[in-house]
């Protein structure tokens, strides 16, 4: 549309205003790069607009979240115990409460002490001046250090992440910790002596020991068996789920630990071109194809060879074996922790690779400041890391594979669910895999009028 000047002009500024109303909803402040949105370039005042943004970002979500999620709570039937303490208390001790205002009054001295005097160079106002700049500097360490101790955390619903360290009590979710000293409140004759990082340690052992339970990918299950999952919860993802049925009978769930859209992706895909071997060998021919091709694309994102070989020749290997497998044997390579991990990981690389030889076009989406590196080392590369949406349009482009996503979600104001389609230019004409989507997880989903024989 770009032929078009009046059409583009208006796209652009809606795409932006609803940029902007999206962003205010989940981070109370516009959307960042809208000027790059609108004009096709980025500009000083859109930049100043974005520092602006970041900031208020920060103070809202550190400083005043906390209150906004009680208050979520509350309106969502929080239980309140009648007899039970007040559960809006803060229970940190004095002194650490004490020590923002000790850092105000400190600069207020120290501020005085050099302008206010008429001898500002008399031993005195030195050693005044002094000692405020040594309180200063060891109360500015301390709050640095013990960050988390002043972020407004929710207090109806508390985050276990949210406890506090330097023997502060902080009640956690129930059943979530099973560590006496970590799950003792206030008046229960413990005190949780937790840092910040075993804190950190903690949480990962929680959701380790969740993913652990499941296999890293599961049989398939007809796709009713979900809605159970909600039997006494949300009627709107009951309803999506029925509806879904109509169209879509089976499901495979694969582990929720993060790794759950490249874990998905990759046995779909497998999947699709190990069933369609004998009627379409060249879906296998291809594929195989596409897979060598990533080396290069690794190289020219310069991956050092020695750093992806492993992961790259057993994604290799497992396609190439397809011709040999059954469907048993693929479900038993997914569920082996070397096989299945090494394919993710290979494929958080090849997605890696694509954004990065591609900045000019992702590069306007990354948060005010971020660089296309360090994006990838942090969110892309990382094992356990969560996926956006970028990271679905680099992998399918990548490897030019359709996928279409349902996006299951509690929304009260329709009963249809939502198919997303990330549709490559470069991808051969065949329906599109299928993941489905609910609030950070990932799972498989069979179309009914598709559906291959052979599904396990």
């Amino acid at each position: 549309f770009e032929l078009f000047d009046d059409f583009e002009f208006e796209f652009r500024n809606v795409w932006a205003d609803n940029a902007d109303v999206i962003s205010c909803a989940y981070s109370g402040t516009g959307a960042l790069k809208t000027d790059f949105t609108r004009t096709g370039n980025r500009t000083k005042a859109g930049a100043l607009q974005d520092l602006q943004n970041s900031i208020v970002r920060y103070v809202k979500n550190n400083f005043l979240d906390g209150t906004r999620q009680d208050a979520y709570d509350l309106f969502l039937k929080y239980d309140v115990n009648p007899s039970g303490s007040y559960p809006l208390v803060d229970n940190r001790p004095l002194q650490i409460k004490a020590l923002p205002v000790v850092l105000l009054v400190g600069s207020a001295m120290l501020a005085g002490s050099i302008i206010l005097p008429e001898d500002s160079l008399s031993t005195a106002v030195i050693l005044f001046a002094s000692f405020w700049l040594a309180i200063i500097t060891y109360v500015f360490k301390f709050l640095v250090a013990n960050g988390i101790q002043y972020v407004n955390w929710p207090k109806l619903v508390p985050l276990p992440y949210g406890s506090y360290a330097h023997g502060l009590t902080h009640p956690v979710i129930a059943g979530a910790v099973t560590n006496p000293v970590a799950a003792s409140a206030p008046g229960q004759g413990q005190e949780a002596q937790l840092t910040d990082e075993q804190i950190l340690t903690q949480m990962q052992a929680i959701k380790d020991e969740e993913a652990n339970a499941h296999p890293l990918v599961d049989h398939s299950v007809d796709l009713l068996e979900l809605a159970q999952e909600y039997e006494n919860g949300s009627e709107a993802f009951k309803k999506k789920i029925e509806n879904l049925s109509d169209t879509h009978d089976r499901m495979r769930r694969s582990r929720g630990d993060g790794n759950c859209f490249y874990r998905a992706f990759a046995f779909a895909w497998f999947e699709r071109v190990m069933l369609a071997i004998k009627s379409k060998p060249e879906l296998h021919i291809n594929a195989v194809r596409t897979i060598e091709e990533t080396k290069d694309l690794l190289l020219a994102a310069q991956f050092e060879l020695l750093a992806f070989e492993d992961f790259y020749q057993v994604t290799l290997e497992t396609l190439q074996n397809l011709v040999h497998y059954t469907s048993e044997e693929l479900l038993t390579a997914f569920q082996n922790d070397e096989v299945s991990n090494s394919i993710v990981m290979h494929f958080r690389l090849v997605a890696s690779a694509f954004l990065k030889t591609h900045q000019d076009e992702y590069a306007p989406f990354l948060e005010f400041g971020q660089t296309m590196d360090e994006f990838c080392s942090m969110h892309v590369e990382a094992m356990g890391r969560e996926s956006e949406e970028m990271m679905l349009i680099a992998l399918t482009k990548a490897t030019h594979v359709s996928i279409e996503v349902a996006y299951l979600s509690g929304n009260q104001s329709a009963d249809e669910v939502n198919f997303l389609p990330f549709l490559p230019d470069t991808a051969p004409y065949m329906p599109p895999l299928v993941l489905l989507y609910r609030p950070g997880h990932y799972d498989i989903l069979y179309r009914k009028s598709h559906c291959l024989e052979g599904v396990i």
